[in-house]
C-alpha cells in the first residue's frame, strides 16, 4: 500500500522543483523586456503561485489518505486469524471434540448364504446385502473415544435385519490402549486383526465364524500399542463368552489373549488362547459348557507376495475340534490380485465322515483406492 502512495507523492514535488527552476531562470529575461510585459509578468507569478499551492494540497491530502491506510493495516493485524475448515469427514465441536462417520458395504450376487460359508437354501444364487456397516467415531479428547458400528443384512430368510456390532468406549494414551463395552476378540488374526474390507475371500474360515460368531463378545480389553513396529504385541480380555447382543447366561467369564511377534521386516508370528463357557440349550435346558481353543498364525509380506497360516485347536459344542486356513495371495500390479486358499475343519475329532474343506480361488481389484473393490471367487 505505501508503495502505491509514494510514487505520485514523489511526481509531484518533482514537477513543483521543476515550475521553480523554470520561474527561476525567466526572471533574467523579464528584467531585461520592455516595462509593458510586467503586468503579464505579474500574472504569470500568480499562476504560478496558485498552482503551487494546488499541489501543496493535493501532497496533504496524499498524507492523509496514508495515514488512513497504516491504520486499518495496524487494525488488521490485531484481527484474529480465520477459523480453520473442518475436515470433510469429521465434525468438530466447541470442545474440540469431534464426530466422524465412516463405513462401508458388500453387495454379492452369489449363492453363499451365511458368514460361516453355508449355501444358501436350495443353493440359490441371488442378489445380496451382505454387509451393510456405517460407523460412527465420537473423538471426545485426545484419549476417550466412543464408537458405535451397526450392520444391516439381508441374508437371512425373514426380513432385513439391522443390529449392533460394535459399541463401546475406549481410552488410548501413550503406548497401550484399554475397550469396554461390545468389541472383537482377542484371539487370532482373522477375528482379532482383520477387517471384512480387506480380507481377500468372502468369508473368514470355517472354524473361526463357528467358534467365534462375529467375531465380538462383551468385555474388557488392554493391549500395548508400541511405537516401535518390531516391538511385540499383547493383547488381553475378559468377555461374557455368549457373543453379542445379549445378556451373560452364566456366571463365570472368559479369557481371551493375543500376543504376535515380527520376524525381521516380512514375516509375523503369533499365538492365542480363549478358555472359558458358553451356554446352549440342550434337552430344553440351558447348560455351560466348556469353550477353549488355542491358536497359532503366520503370515508373510514380500513384495508382491503374501502367504497367509492360521490354526487352531480345541473344544467347544462338547467335542474337540480344530481347523485352519492357508493362503497364498499375488499382487499383479494394475490387472488385480490373485489369490488361492484352503479352508479345513474337522467339528469333532472322534467322529467319522464330518470332516469339511473348501477350496477358493479368487481375483479382486481396488478401482477407486476408497471406494469400490471388485471380487470374485470360485
Amino acid at each position: 500500500m505505501r508503495t502505491r502512495v509514494d510514487q505520485p507523492k514523489r511526481r509531484l514535488v518533482l514537477g513543483g522543483l521543476g515550475l521553480m527552476v523554470g520561474l527561476l531562470l525567466t526572471v533574467p529575461v523579464a528584467a531585461q523586456d520592455a516595462p509593458s510585459r510586467a503586468p503579464q509578468d505579474r500574472r504569470a507569478g500568480q499562476t504560478d503561485q496558485a498552482d503551487n499551492q494546488a499541489i501543496q494540497q493535493e501532497i496533504d491530502a496524499l498524507k492523509k489518505r496514508l495515514e488512513a491506510l497504516e491504520q486499518q493495516l495496524a487494525v488488521s493485524k490485531q484481527a484474529p486469524p480465520a477459523k480453520a475448515v473442518p475436515e470433510a469427514q469429521s465434525v468438530s465441536a466447541r470442545n474440540g471434540s469431534r464426530f466422524l462417520v465412516s463405513g462401508y458395504t458388500e453387495i454379492r450376487f452369489t449363492n453363499i448364504g451365511s458368514a460361516a460359508g453355508d449355501r444358501a437354501a436350495n443353493n440359490v444364487t441371488d442378489f445380496q446385502v451382505a454387509r451393510f456397516r456405517p460407523r460412527f467415531n465420537y473423538q471426545m479428547d485426545p484419549h476417550f473415544l466412543a464408537s458405535l458400528q451397526l450392520n444391516a443384512s439381508t441374508r437371512s430368510a425373514a426380513a432385513a435385519s439391522v443390529n449392533t456390532r460394535d459399541a463401546y468406549l475406549e481410552y488410548d494414551n501413550t503406548g497401550f490402549y484399554t475397550r469396554m463395552g461390545q468389541q472383537k476378540i482377542p484371539f487370532g488374526y482373522e477375528v482379532f486383526r482383520e477387517g471384512d474390507e480387506p480380507r481377500p475371500a468372502l468369508e473368514r474360515a470355517r472354524v473361526f465364524g463357528l467358534l467365534f460368531p462375529d467375531e465380538r463378545d462383551l468385555g474388557f480389553t488392554v493391549a500395548n500399542a508400541p511405537k516401535n513396529p518390531h516391538t511385540p504385541v499383547v493383547s488381553l480380555g475378559v468377555v461374557n463368552g455368549d457373543g453379542i447382543n445379549k445378556i451373560d447366561g452364566d456366571k463365570p467369564k472368559s479369557f481371551a489373549a493375543n500376543a504376535i511377534a515380527p520376524l525381521g521386516s516380512h514375516n509375523v508370528i503369533g499365538g492365542s488362547v480363549y478358555t472359558g463357557t458358553t451356554t446352549a440349550t440342550v434337552g430344553g435346558k440351558l447348560v455351560s459348557q466348556v469353550k477353549r481353543a488355542y491358536g497359532v498364525e503366520h503370515r508373510l509380506n514380500s513384495g508382491r507376495l503374501s502367504t497367509q497360516i492360521e490354526y487352531l485347536w480345541g473344544r467347544a459344542f462338547g467335542a474337540d475340534l480344530n481347523g485352519g486356513l492357508g493362503q497364498i495371495a499375488y499382487n499383479s500390479g494394475q490387472r488385480g490380485n490373485l489369490f488361492v486358499r484352503q479352508d479345513v475343519f474337522d467339528p469333532n475329532t472322534h467322529a467319522a465322515h464330518d470332516y469339511w474343506s473348501r477350496t477358493g480361488i479368487g481375483w479382486f481389484k481396488d478401482f477407486t483406492r476408497q471406494f469400490l473393490e471388485m471380487q470374485g471367487n470360485f
